[in-house]
């Protein structure tokens, strides 16, 4: 996925093979974390992509469980999906995907609250910054 040769019908398999795979239950999510980072890499520039991978990953029973996970799914939002969400609105890309995607953003985040709120329990504030 992360080749530049590959094709975009080739990522566009490979993001849906992962998202069919991620909505499975009992799925280890901590031991996929590095395919997942490579899958949000691939989809970084198309939000409904973007907002299915986050809905799905938000369904999943592990996700609050799994901390490092969290931690970086919440650093990808704030950075690369924060700007991504900045140029569309200065290009003015339709509003109904830009709802959508800040929808499931919101949907990650009320999943991770209490993770990071724990995490920041034990490890001090200074982590939700």
């Amino acid at each position: 996925m992360g080749a530049e040769d590959a094709s975009p019908s080739t990522r566009q398999a490979a993001v849906e093979c992962v998202e069919q795979w991620v909505k499975l239950p009992g799925v280890g999510l901590q031991q996929w974390t590095p395919v997942l980072s490579v899958v949000f890499s691939a989809v970084s520039e198309d939000s409904a992509a973007l907002t299915n991978l986050l809905n799905i990953l938000a369904a999943n029973d592990e996700l609050s469980s799994t901390d490092q996970l969290v931690h970086d799914l919440c650093n990808y939002i704030t950075t690369v999906v924060a700007q991504k969400l900045l140029t569309d609105l200065a290009e003015d890309i339709g509003c109904d995907e830009l709802a959508s995607l800040v929808s499931a953003i919101c949907t990650v985040a009320v999943t991770a609250i209490p993770t990071l709120l724990r995490n920041a329990r034990k490890s001090g504030p200074e982590l939700l910054w």
